[in-house]
């Protein structure tokens, strides 16, 4: 009986397969062209059916005489057919290294089949010169999944398609329903009938090199927050101890250098500790994301929670600490944050940086490069859909749809450089929480405010965003 005991008290709340971590250093070209391929084909059926609408709208005076003809890859045609594939650059195959970006330009597009094993998988391995002279308007990028509605030009044997309509993923009328899949993390907030709940979202660095503010003491300025405020829920997104950061203090003179490890259990660990315990006070549900910028994790996209290297440091003490703490929950990156009858999708990976760079627009108006590129992770179902990627990410989690939104989400949350926001797109709202800390040692956070009003007609009237400076 004694022994039962003993063996129950040795067992952890971070021991289920939740917290586990996965293998990724033995991934081969094939692994990464088969993700690549399953992640596009996921939009093949919702493409073909946009387009076909597109052509109807097109050509209102022909009879309904059914779905336009899949064209193959390599074939010449004289009537308009459909063609779905991505968009890739000249330069993915014609220069190396890959220069960042890559900078898209009309002259330089190339479309290559998706392969689905539907009709269009017979022209596997085969690119096209794309086009699109003709369109009004389109937005493209390094990787964006298309169907281009039009035919081959005449002696090019099947290898330049003119475009004279084209659908861009699977458009934004992207209606929610309920999956099987089951949120990362689940947490039913208490508050009063017609109170909002008040949800913060902070992202790391919690660092500066030019600010001279080390050790994460800026952490403290979070727990005053919470502690004055108290909100319901605090997302807190790493890095805790930015690789970017202490690589840029290696070259400083110190007396006792520390590894690492001893670094984080001296002076974030206590700093989180202290955090953690504040929340327990406020009764504020803490939640805690790791990042790509994070020293001693090296997990790329979709990364487990930080107790998939508990068996580390400066995880493992970090474990003990946090053992107790039941109102502290663990996530990934990404995460996704069920919060009463509202879901968010939170990544501590700014997603927009890169993005932005890569967008090739043709339009009668020129719009925000950062509305178009919100509207392109509606449509791609994801926020990392550039190809090649420039975030390390696993192409077996890709291949098993890791990275590819929940149907049912609500509100999306992430950190970026760019000015914090709250925007609605595609019936989802987005909200750019900020940096806590920047090269200057200023930064921000994001306080969200959701509105019980289940019967509200736009997304957007239940949140209201301030933007707090830091």
């Amino acid at each position: 009986m004694a022994a039962a005991a003993s063996a129950r008290s040795a067992q952890s709340r971070f021991d289920g397969g939740e917290f586990q971590g996965y293998r990724w250093m033995d991934n081969s070209v094939e692994s990464r062209r088969e993700g690549e391929a399953t992640r596009c084909a996921k939009l093949y059926t919702e493409i073909v059916a946009n387009a076909n609408k597109l052509y109807r709208s097109m050509h209102p005076e022909e009879e309904e005489e059914g779905d336009l003809e899949i064209g193959v890859f390599g074939t010449q045609y004289s009537q308009a057919v459909l063609m779905v594939g991505r968009v890739c650059c000249e330069a993915d195959e014609n220069l190396q290294p890959v220069p960042d970006p890559l900078n898209l330009n009309p002259q330089s597009l190339l479309l290559e089949p998706i392969f689905t094993g539907g009709p269009g998988a017979s022209g596997r391995g085969k690119r096209l010169i794309l086009n699109v002279q003709a369109l009004d308007s389109y937005t493209l990028f390094p990787g964006c999944v298309v169907g281009v509605i039009g035919r081959t030009s005449p002696n090019s044997c099947g290898g330049e398609l003119v475009a004279e309509g084209m659908v861009t993923g699977a458009g934004l009328e992207w209606g929610r329903k309920a999956t099987n899949e089951e949120p990362s993390i689940s947490l039913e907030v208490a508050h009063a009938d017609s109170a909002p709940i008040h949800v913060v979202c902070a992202s790391g660095p919690f660092q500066s090199v030019k600010g001279k503010v080390h050790g994460g003491q800026r952490l403290e300025l979070i727990a005053k927050y919470v502690s004055d405020f108290k909100p319901g829920v605090l997302i807190l997104m790493g890095p805790f101890m930015d690789a970017d950061f202490m690589e840029a203090t290696l070259l400083e003179e110190v007396e006792t250098p520390m590894s690492f490890e001893d670094k984080f259990n001296k002076e974030i660990l206590p700093r989180l500790v202290k955090l953690a315990l504040t929340c327990r006070e406020t009764r504020t549900h803490l939640i805690l994301l790791p990042s790509l910028s994070e020293c001693c994790f090296t997990y790329p996209l979709p990364q487990p929670t930080v107790m998939a290297m508990k068996a580390y440091e400066p995880w493992a003490t970090l474990a003990k600490h946090l053992e107790p703490m039941r109102h502290v929950r663990l996530g990934g990156n990404p995460c996704s944050i069920s919060i009463n009858d509202m879901m968010l999708y939170v990544t501590s990976t700014d997603p927009l940086r890169s993005f932005t760079a890569e967008i090739l627009m043709k339009a009668p108006e020129a719009r925000p490069k950062v509305d178009l590129a919100l509207e392109q992770f509606v449509s791609h179902r994801s926020l990392f859909p550039l190809s090649p990627p420039v975030v390390p990410i696993d192409p077996n989690k890709l291949r098993a749809g890791s990275l590819r939104m929940p149907d049912s989400t609500d509100i999306v949350i992430f950190p970026s450089l760019l000015q914090p926001f709250g925007k609605e797109a595609g019936g989802r709202y987005f909200i750019n929480c900020g940096i806590f800390t920047r090269d200057t040692g200023t930064g921000s956070i994001a306080s969200i405010f959701i509105s019980p009003q289940k019967d509200a007609d736009r997304l957007a009237s239940r949140v209201k965003i301030e933007t707090v400076k830091m």
